[in-house]
């Protein structure tokens, strides 16, 4: 058998073999539509959820890894001006210029969310559910164009370079999150005394079959890495038709202008539910560099063995990185883990903050923040060669 057949069956046995572990660690197995049905919207609304929260950050290691462009967001109480209103955020970023978009989209998005939140439930009445779902995630959807803009405005090279943003808002048991890259949120859920780990948001990558159809219609090339030999390697990125670049291995994030002109939008993707009281115990949002090495499932079994989220956000960050050192490298860590603690009663009326969170989130209020003229973003400079 010639050396050209088996290198060809050789790749066909790499793939299949990609393929199977890239399905069992999720993220791509479904519709949004199916995700999105699957979650429980029904329950009766409460008006309080007694919630702790804890984030962490950590910096790969490796050839290309310089500098830690993970970012994250905790707010627990007083958001939007509502004493029951919490936002969560991860950011994860990429390019010559991730840093400070992933740095200014922490700065900017959350204030920016702050502000319409607050305008809105000044003018409707957060009790009724009327309308409610709708108008906040078209608050959320214009929030995140707005932030997209915003960055450039500040100075931010965006041309090849950008970030995810995964942002979840809760008020009281309803939650709402909202998703535009790989990100990816989980719902650690209870049901029949079994551990179920229930996706809230869904990948964006050029693999996944509903983005491929999108970004192909706007001009788009789908297709693998090729090296100078001619093989493929990798699985598939976002191209110019007629250009080697700029290879985006997301299909939606915030920024990446000229992966914008054929397709990739910073429009996220926003799922619903109302939590449910003895149900729906811990929510985790993290960045691809848990993703790609952990399975929803491990996760999920992490951290409700977790005494609180502080220790979950360590032991989740610990076994990614015992993964990733098989590979002799590891893409930069974030992980986020907020806990709903029902009582006996089901419902609390207070909201806290894991002492452990202050400690490791540098701001854990917008108005904490400083303004995002004095970050000291370098100014944009001329476009950098596309890879």
């Amino acid at each position: 058998m010639s050396e050209a057949v088996l290198a060809k069956q050789a790749d066909i046995l790499r793939a299949n073999k990609m393929g199977k572990l890239r399905q069992r660690r999720g993220g791509l197995d479904s519709s949004f539509a199916a995700m999105q049905e699957a979650l429980a919207t029904g329950e009766k609304s409460l008006a309080h959820v007694n919630t702790r929260a804890a984030g962490l950050k950590h910096i790969g290691f490796g050839p290309f890894k310089r500098e830690n462009q993970d970012e994250f967001f905790i707010q627990v109480g007083e958001f939007g001006g509502l004493h029951s209103s919490n936002l969560f955020c991860v950011f994860d970023g990429h390019g010559t210029y991730g840093k400070d978009a992933a740095l200014y989209s922490r700065q900017l998005l959350p204030r920016l969310l702050d502000v319409e939140m607050t305008k809105y439930f000044q003018r409707v009445n957060t009790d009724s559910d009327d309308g409610l779902k709708g108008a906040v995630e078209v608050l959320i959807t214009e929030v995140f164009g707005e932030t997209e803009r915003s960055l450039s405005q500040f100075g931010v090279n965006l041309a090849s370079s950008g970030t995810t943003a995964s942002v979840a808002y809760q008020q009281g048991n309803r939650l709402w999150v909202a998703s535009a890259g790989d990100s990816r949120a989980i719902m650690c859920s209870r049901v029949r005394d079994q551990w179920r780990a229930l996706p809230l948001t869904i990948d964006h990558r050029p693999r996944r079959d509903s983005e491929r159809e999108r970004i192909e219609a706007a001009g788009a090339r789908v297709a693998p890495k090729r090296l100078p030999s001619g093989r493929t390697v990798g699985e598939p990125r976002l191209w110019l038709q007629n250009a080697h670049g700029p290879g985006l291995l997301l299909s939606r994030s915030l920024g990446d202008l000229t992966a914008a002109t054929v397709g990739c939008t910073s429009d996220p993707e926003v799922s619903f539910t109302t939590l449910r009281p003895g149900v729906d115990h811990v929510l985790v949002m993290a960045s691809d560099g848990v993703w790609d090495v952990l399975t929803n499932e491990q996760v999920c079994d992490i951290v409700v063995e977790s005494p609180d989220p502080h220790i979950a956000c360590r032991r989740v960050l610990d076994a990614a990185l015992y993964e990733w050192e098989e590979r002799m490298s590891a893409d930069n860590i974030t992980v986020l883990v907020v806990e709903f603690d029902w009582g006996e009663e089901g419902s609390l009326s207070v909201n806290s903050m894991d002492a452990a969170a202050l400690a490791s989130s540098s701001s854990n209020r917008v108005e904490d923040m400083p303004a995002p003229e004095a970050a000291g973003v370098a100014p944009a400079l001329a476009s950098p060669g596309l890879a």
